[in-house]
């Protein structure tokens, strides 16, 4: 019996870092290839790496022809320039973008999706339901035929929505052409863009500039985001790049190494270096979205300040109105621009990327620090190490696997979905693995405090994702549901 041809959705997060990888590909430099299916509507400049779908291809991919077309008929109707980047599409990611902007079909389209993964996980327990929704929303691969009968019903049940959405309809209908097309002419890496390329550049307005310095000696490559936009993954090139972190927006920086340095600690010429003790999380307002809080100014961290003089050590720099001299440190250099990053708050853990080094010690207070650092709605954090393999990789995974009640196994294929190099060491993941089987609790932590500090974090990051990425009715469901799960696990606890 002949496979059923299963087609690749991806969300703006698998996007952007796919673009990332591809872009720092050691053998081919940006190795992929992004089709515009609206003619030209998604991306208005004439970006490299770019096919726009014309009136021409789109009237061969309009004929119902999908098994008999072979990629050279398409390569000869594009210009010079894009059939030469189309004959790379076999050794390249092929990004297939839909929709320019937000639309009520965009919402039908994401509306049946989940439908499908629900179905798909009929035989599971709630709580491995909304493990699954979670862990895969990113990416989902379902079948061809099926997707496409069951936006058909969808589109039946509201006629409003398909006379008002035809041309929507159209590059629709097109893009699940041009996938087949690729996929019988043995082109595998194939990806469809869930999301409007509007709603990407709201996610990641810096990508602009990045598609612009395209294949030129300015291209940035950017660190990974790993959750929601707020929490990013990298190495020391990306941790010391001013013009990253700038883009980006980083307000924290966790730096788990010895050999780095904390490039924008002192970025004022009167700077107090400082230790943050944190007593407690601070309490998360649920009722208002991350785009209503994004017009509030932070409110400053409630923590405890004394001198800094610990070995590892958090620093935030503040401007002070006397001209007292910077104290010297050796975990801080000192960037005397006035274009450096500003209000750069720091957590620096000193440990070598050894299979003896014990990193489980740390993992209270990097827990605390980045769930306060994320807690705000404005704020985002970096987690770096030299290469961002190993001591960074074992930090984001501790952090997700307790926020989330992820497995290790499960923890790590979603970094490495988002950060193909990640690879705690050995070491490490024996450490990740204790933390497993002790129920994700800190060493001398209570019930009480774990119970609380789980629900606070699970309901922050849910309402951010469901706020990103899905309609605020799916936001609401998510909600629901992790309220129950952690109902359940305070129950277990006690």
């Amino acid at each position: 019996m002949k496979k059923q041809l299963e087609v690749s959705i991806i969300d703006n997060n698998i996007f952007y870092n796919l673009l990332q990888r591809a872009s720092s590909s050691s053998k081919n430099k940006n190795n992929f290839i992004i089709y515009d299916m609206s003619g030209g509507e998604c991306l208005t400049d004439d970006f490299q790496n770019f096919i726009s779908i014309n009136e021409d291809v789109s009237k061969l991919l309009n004929q119902g022809k999908d098994e008999s077309v072979k990629l050279t008929e398409i390569q000869k109707i594009l210009s010079k320039e894009k059939e030469e980047l189309f004959s790379k599409s076999k050794r390249y990611f092929n990004f297939l973008l839909v929709q320019p902007k937000d639309s009520e079909f965009i919402n039908l389209f994401n509306q049946v999706l989940q439908s499908l993964q629900k179905t798909n996980n009929q035989n599971l327990s709630d709580e491995e339901i909304r493990s699954n929704l979670l862990l895969h929303s990113g990416q989902i691969k379902i079948e061809c035929d099926l997707l496409a009968n069951e936006i058909q019903k969808k589109l039946q049940e509201h006629p409003d929505i398909e006379a008002n959405c035809s041309q929507q309809i159209s590059n629709w209908r097109k893009t699940l052409s041009l996938y087949k097309i690729l996929r019988n002419n043995k082109i595998n890496e194939i990806h469809i863009l869930r999301e409007s390329a509007q709603s990407f550049f709201n996610s990641y307005p810096f990508m602009h500039n990045y598609f612009i310095s395209l294949n030129s000696a300015s291209q940035q490559s950017y660190p990974n985001d790993i959750l929601f936009n707020r929490m990013y993954f990298g190495n020391w090139k990306h941790a010391s790049n001013e013009e990253i972190i700038n883009s980006i927006g980083i307000t924290h920086i966790v730096n788990m190494t010895c050999e780095v340095d904390n490039y924008f600690a002192s970025n004022h010429q009167n700077v107090q270096l400082q230790q943050v003790i944190f007593e407690e999380l601070p309490n998360l307002n649920l009722s208002q979205s991350p785009s209503q809080c994004a017009n509030i100014q932070n409110s400053t961290m409630t923590a405890s300040i004394t001198t800094k003089s610990m070995h590892n050590s958090i620093i935030t720099t503040t401007t002070t109105t006397t001209n007292t001299p910077m104290p010297q440190t050796t975990q801080a250099q000192s960037i005397n621009s006035s274009h450096t990053p500003k209000n750069i708050t720091y957590l620096k853990i000193n440990i070598e990327d050894e299979d003896t080094s014990n990193i489980q010690q740390h993992f209270k207070e990097t827990y605390q620090f980045i769930a306060s650092a994320i807690s705000k709605p404005n704020n985002k954090i970096l987690i770096h190490c030299a290469q961002g393999k190993s001591r960074s990789a074992t930090i984001v995974c501790m952090y997700l696997m307790r926020t989330f009640n992820w497995s290790f196994d499960q923890t790590l294929k979603y970094v490495q979905d988002r950060r193909e190099v990640a690879n705690p060491n050995y070491g490490f993941v024996e450490q990740l693995k204790s933390f497993e089987q002790n129920q994700f609790m800190f060493d001398g932590e209570s019930l009480d405090e774990f119970a609380q500090s789980k629900k606070q974090n699970q309901l922050s990051q849910v309402s951010d994702q469901a706020e990103l990425n899905e309609s605020n009715s799916v936001k609401k469901q998510l909600i629901q549901n992790f309220e129950q799960s952690v109902v359940e696990d305070i129950q277990i606890a006690q």
